[in-house]
C-alpha cells in the first residue's frame, strides 16, 4: 500500500525483502542514491521515526546476500500491479 502511494506521488518506491519480513523504501531525493526505509508493519504502533529505526536495525542484521530490493518500477515492467 505504501509503495503504491509513493508511486502515485511520483516518488521512487522499493520493496525490500529479507528472510521472514519486508520493508518499504523510497528514494530520499530526486537523483539521490540514498533511500529511506521503514517498517510498515509498525504503522500505528510506533512513531514514523521508530519505524525507520526498526527498518535500519533489521536491515543491518542481514547479510547483503539476504537482502532483495525490488524497485516498483521494475515490478510494473514485469507485469506486477496492485490488486483492483
Amino acid at each position: 500500500m505504501y509503495a503504491s502511494a509513493f508511486e502515485n506521488l511520483g516518488m521512487e518506491p522499493v520493496i525490500v525483502l529479507v528472510p521472514g519480513h519486508a520493508y518499504v523504501g523510497v528514494r530520499a531525493a530526486q537523483n539521490s542514491t540514498n533511500f529511506l526505509y521503514f517498517d510498515s508493519a509498525l504503522t500505528a504502533r510506533t512513531s514514523f521515526e521508530g519505524a525507520v529505526l526498526a527498518a535500519d536495525n533489521g536491515l543491518a542484521r542481514q547479510a547483503a546476500s539476504e537482502i532483495k530490493r525490488i524497485p516498483i518500477s521494475m515490478a510494473r515492467k514485469a507485469g506486477i500491479f496492485p490488486m483492483p
